[in-house]
């Protein structure tokens, strides 16, 4: 189900790894590779014959390199997509990054609509678009360089040090100006799925799109990580999903061990062979304000509309 497969690893990718084995440099590694006069571009398949050129300086392309995703990134939210995008429904990535789900996506064989990505940062949005362009996704594909949140308008874009996809966007921070605008106000028709990563906006963005969800009832997949410092920062997102008539579940897609299906959830160790994973079915668990600081610092939450509890890909567990 991996549509991506590696063609050539940029060099500055493979001198950060080589220096990362010299004690004295590792600290200095990411530094040293990032210079300016490394060469930085790789290439990866997409599917049976795209070739697309890539920024190896972008750090979130790893991906497609680092072996632990063999199988697929996020590998509980891929195997999401593939059972939730059917027909023509549309697909919204909100922080796509430069365009891992949204390319993901637009492979699967049972999804005929659009995906509409919302990516802030002007240097990753233009990675957005080559990639989208290169893999021939220009009709399937809508980018947007915007954030999005709980109403338009400009925020600051706190970048991190080269890593592309730890970087947010924050009201009370200095930082470049970019311009934001709301779910709502993009007005998309017949949304199946709404999946957001964000760093830490997750609510504004529900916010910002409550009429959407409202009226449309789609699938919400939601980045949540844990606040031990500020715990409602952590449980707003949640309490606002139940508020809005969703079941907030844990998603774990089901890797073969032997003759044992183990659940795969975020932040599980990668499957030993990318062939190991079942994509027909998943397993959930239920989460709650009670119980979520009992599980690990970083989940990507599935949203459910209780309505559509029959409809979830396999069974809740707990």
């Amino acid at each position: 189900m991996n549509p991506f497969s590696m063609i050539s690893l940029p060099l500055n990718v493979r001198l950060e790894r080589l220096l990362r084995r010299v004690p004295l440099l590792r600290r200095h590694a990411r530094r040293i590779a990032s210079w300016s006069f490394v060469p930085h571009v790789g290439a990866f398949r997409y599917g049976r014959d795209r070739v697309v050129e890539f920024n190896g300086r972008n750090s979130q392309f790893h991906a497609l390199y680092d072996l632990q995703y063999q199988a697929g990134y996020e590998l509980e939210t891929c195997v999401l997509l593939f059972a939730l995008l059917k027909g023509a429904g549309a697909f919204v990535d909100a922080g796509s990054n430069w365009g891992y789900f949204a390319l993901f996506a637009s492979a699967l064989p049972a999804f005929a609509g659009k995906t509409f990505c919302y990516e802030p940062s002007p240097t990753t949005y233009a990675d957005l678009r080559q990639c989208i362009a290169q893999a021939g996704l220009d009709q399937r594909v809508v980018a947007r360089n915007l954030g999005l949140g709980a109403a338009a308008g400009r925020l600051s874009m706190v970048e991190s040090d080269g890593l592309s996809g730890l970087a947010r966007l924050s009201s009370n921070i200095d930082g470049a100006l970019v311009q934001v605008t709301t779910l709502d106000d993009e007005a998309i028709a017949e949304v199946e799925v709404i999946k957001i990563d964000v760093e830490g906006m997750e609510l504004p963005v529900l916010q910002g799109a409550e009429k959407t969800i409202r009226e449309q009832r789609p699938w919400l997949i939601v980045e949540n990580f844990l606040h031990h410092d500020s715990p409602d920062e952590t449980l707003r997102p949640i309490r606002w999903m139940k508020d809005h008539g969703y079941e907030v579940l844990m998603p774990a897609a089901c890797v073969k061990h032997g003759g044992t299906l183990v659940p795969h959830h975020y932040g599980s160790p990668p499957p030993a062979h990318a062939g190991d994973v079942d994509w027909n079915q998943m397993q959930f668990m239920r989460i709650t304000e009670e119980n979520r600081f009992m599980f690990p610092h970083q989940l990507n939450l599935l949203g459910c509309p209780q309505q559509r509890l029959s409809e979830l890909p396999g069974r809740i567990i707990v």
